[in-house]
């Protein structure tokens, strides 16, 4: 790809995310007339229009979308490159990049990672907190070394190394009717409002299948897709949901936790690039992550 190229796919991928030459230009630090005459040469050169100018607001064209694609890839792996290089020059010893879906990145790691760290303490790390579907679109490009992520179809290969069988309780605001059993039948819920995991994603509703297996029907009130935030609306009496014992057990001073009456786990899987074995460190993070949940398995479920 010659230099011109590449400041033409950039001017191009700016007017595409800011939705005008003008905005595009302030990110991009060139004038409007700059902008315009990049658009318009990559437009020549490739014998395809871009961009309907019928309205007054650039709307890419059928072909435009294709394109950004491709380049959504392109202008990920250098932005993983540039992490890489960032981290070559300010880290003196070993850098691990690591990436982790919300529930492990921020309620499980933070407690394994003084254990690691004592045990090399000339490794450096990095931590991005991540949806499971980009956590496997890093690893599988290289910008991680290790990931945490629940499985997701489609997304490309990666290593997977062990699977983390994460228990799934409910949670509710203390003093709720259902915190007076110590374990909750499933049947139970459905008395109640419900806050489900949207169907959308690659976790989709934990406790759904059941309900459907078994002629039941709940009341769902509000979807997300994050348990934190599932939890965060039960705290404001917005309804109970099943998350995973991880962020539950961060949440265990506002809200109560009862585990089901049936088992429901969130499997949780430990990637790494494709093509590639875990290296010891990587191992280690691992089997620190998988006596963490252990326990916390324990704690809820006993």
């Amino acid at each position: 790809m010659t230099p011109q190229r590449f400041h033409q796919l950039r001017a191009f991928m700016a007017v595409c995310q800011t939705g005008s030459v003008s905005a595009a230009a302030r990110m991009m630090h060139l004038s409007q007339p700059a902008i315009t005459k990049l658009i318009r040469h990559l437009e020549a050169e490739t014998g395809t229009a871009l961009f309907d100018r019928a309205r007054r607001r650039l709307a890419p064209t059928d072909a435009a979308h294709v394109l950004m694609a491709d380049l959504k890839g392109l202008f990920g792996a250098m932005r993983n490159v540039d992490v890489t290089l960032n981290g070559l020059r300010h880290a003196k010893g070993v850098q691990i990049r690591i990436a982790a879906m919300p529930a492990i990145g921020t309620h499980l790691l933070p407690g394994a990672l003084p254990s690691w760290i004592a045990v090399r303490p000339e490794l450096r790390f990095s931590l991005s907190v991540l949806s499971s579907l980009d956590v496997h679109h890093m690893v599988g490009s290289n910008g991680a070394d290790i990931g945490f992520a629940l499985p997701v179809q489609g997304t490309g290969s990666v290593t997977i190394d062990r699977t983390l069988m994460i228990h799934a309780a409910v949670v509710a605001p203390h003093g709720h009717p259902l915190t007076r059993a110590r374990r909750i039948r499933v049947k139970d819920l459905v008395r109640h409002r419900l806050i489900f995991f949207s169907q959308q994603f690659a976790l989709g509703n934990p406790i759904g299948e059941y309900f459907s297996q078994n002629g039941l029907e709940a009341t769902s009130f509000v979807e997300t897709q994050n348990s934190a935030c599932a939890c965060a609306m039960v705290q404001n009496g917005l309804g109970v949901a099943v998350v995973d014992v991880v962020t539950a057990f961060a949440h265990r001073e506002q809200l109560t936790i009862r585990p089901l009456d049936v088992e429901c786990v969130f499997p949780v899987q430990v990637i790494v690039p494709p093509g590639v074995s875990p290296g010891n460190d990587a191992k280690r993070l691992a089997a620190l992550c998988t006596d963490q949940i252990a326990l916390i398995n324990r704690t809820i479920m006993a």
